[in-house]
């Protein structure tokens, strides 16, 4: 099973420049999984600045259109 080391889409609101920690990875031996942050404090919106606003969208333009040109690779 494939592994990701960021949040989620659904957990990003870049016209309001937000993201949300909703979940965290856990290792346990040699399992990772995902979970609830351990503290009320760990689960937050983030406001995020301009320029890493613009850094994400132009990442998310590319996550998309190598997903056209790879399809199902």
């Amino acid at each position: 099973m494939a592994r990701r080391a960021g949040g989620k889409w659904t957990d990003t609101n870049l016209d309001a420049g937000l993201i949300t920690v909703a979940e965290q990875l856990v290792v346990e031996g040699w399992e990772v999984y995902e979970d609830d942050p351990k503290t009320d404090a760990g689960a937050r919106t983030i406001t995020l600045d301009s320029d890493t606003v613009q850094a994400i969208k132009r990442h998310r333009a590319q996550q998309d259109k190598d997903r056209k040109e790879w399809e199902n690779a």
